[in-house]
């Protein structure tokens, strides 16, 4: 009995050493405190870190290591924490002896005699500052990127304002021509019937028949006139909301503003649907009538280009405009086939024609800003889908849109 006693003991004697070499060689830093909280013990690592030694601190309380920045709170609920007989775990922003401050994991929990009564509390810490230095290097990072992405979009969004105003303008350029072309009968009629006042001065026909005659011919040419005027100063009226409009009705009038210059070109515009087509579409019906009149402009010159290379002047054009209704994936949707018999598309620069300020047209006589004008309020303003294929005799551009009853359903898969 007496030798297992003393192999016993032995043991024992060898489990102490054995905790005693792994608490002092401990990479964390270990106290163990008196009830009160008062320092019994701190092995080497604590010194190591904190810079006192262990004649220093035996007997103090661990707030020789309060830097007053560590929120009163944490001490409070580590304090109910403990007594409570439970671990606490949190985090410390303390100060060592050369008044350096250091940020420290710490677990604390009470050590209890055979009667369960509280009689140490043993803390192990860990210093964390790197990596608080680090999460506060990342944090920084990431509100600097943060800040970076907010400008890079604010930046884009100034860049696609900008666009978006330069294309306008080339657009009111293009308008001013339309007005030309749109008032050059009126004046033309205006011009005879002012010429032909002198005449009837001359011969005696200065009745009042006549001149309510002329009156009334001159006051239709310049209620026309007046209507044109209307017309291109609604169209340049900026759309600030949503509304709901008819997709024919807003193609028509398109056409209408600039039926002159393309009538003077020879070319033929047709608009086909079903005859009870009605569909709304919800969106800016201004922006959208700039798309169809951009469309029909680029159609035109391509047309014209085609006649160039053809050298044959006389060649009439061809601009064919057909809506068709369609239903994929539960939703319904609107697509418009723009197609024309012009030069097409080089299929090499297919895929940059919405670029912005890529023009495949002589220079100086595109901005390039249009098709990207026209994708930007196609996609993005109005939810739906441009795109556009070389045909058998020129290109065909292709306009998907929800209709109103649908209008933010995903297009990836519409046909």
């Amino acid at each position: 009995m007496a030798n297992n006693h003393d192999y016993r003991v032995k043991n024992v004697g060898d489990e102490l050493r054995l905790y005693k070499l792994i608490v002092e060689n401990s990479p964390s830093s270990i106290i163990v405190t008196d009830a009160k909280g008062n320092i019994e013990y701190a092995n080497p690592q604590f010194c190591i870190l904190t810079g006192y030694c262990k004649e220093e601190i035996y007997g103090k309380n661990p707030r020789i290591l309060k830097s007053g920045q560590t929120p009163r709170h944490v001490y409070k609920e580590l304090w109910e924490t403990i007594t409570a007989g439970k671990q606490w775990q949190g985090e410390f922003l303390n100060r060592k002896k050369n008044g350096e401050l250091y940020w420290e994991f710490a677990k604390i929990s009470p050590v209890t005699d055979s009667n369960g009564i509280v009689a140490n509390y043993i803390a192990i810490k860990d210093d964390i500052t790197e990596k608080k230095v680090m999460e506060a290097k990342l944090h920084e990072f990431n509100r600097n990127l943060e800040e970076r992405v907010k400008q890079e979009i604010e930046n884009g969004k100034h860049k696609e304002r900008l666009l978006m105003e330069q294309s306008k303008l080339a657009a009111m350029g293009e308008m001013i021509g339309a007005i030309a072309h749109q008032w050059r009968q009126p004046l033309n009629s205006l011009g005879l019937l002012i010429q032909d006042i002198p005449d009837a001065f001359e011969f005696g026909e200065m009745d009042k028949t006549y001149i309510d005659s002329i009156v009334a011919k001159v006051m239709v040419q310049i209620q026309y006139m007046s209507s044109t005027i209307d017309d291109f100063r609604n169209f340049f009226l900026p759309s600030k909301q949503k509304i709901q409009f008819k997709l024919v009705d807003a193609i028509d009038e398109a056409i209408s503003l600039i039926y002159s210059q393309i009538k003077n070109n020879y070319i033929d515009i047709s608009v086909a649907y079903d005859g009870t087509f009605s569909t709304g579409i919800l969106g800016y019906p201004n922006e959208f009538k700039q798309v169809i009149i951009n469309l029909i402009n680029n159609a035109r010159d391509s047309i014209i280009e085609k006649r160039k290379k053809s050298q044959n002047p006389e060649m009439v054009g061809h601009i064919n405009i057909n809506l068709e209704p369609t239903f994929q994936q539960n939703k319904h949707y609107i697509v418009i086939n723009f197609s024309d018999d012009g030069i097409g598309i080089p299929n090499n620069l297919i895929s940059r024609i919405y670029e912005p300020y890529f023009t495949t047209k002589e220079q100086g006589k595109g901005t390039g800003l249009g098709l990207y004008m026209a994708k930007t309020i196609i996609e993005k303003n109005m939810a739906g889908k441009l795109s556009v294929i070389n045909n058998k005799d020129g290109a065909t551009f292709v306009i998907i849109l929800p209709t109103s009853d649908n209008n933010h359903a995903p297009l990836e898969k519409v046909i």
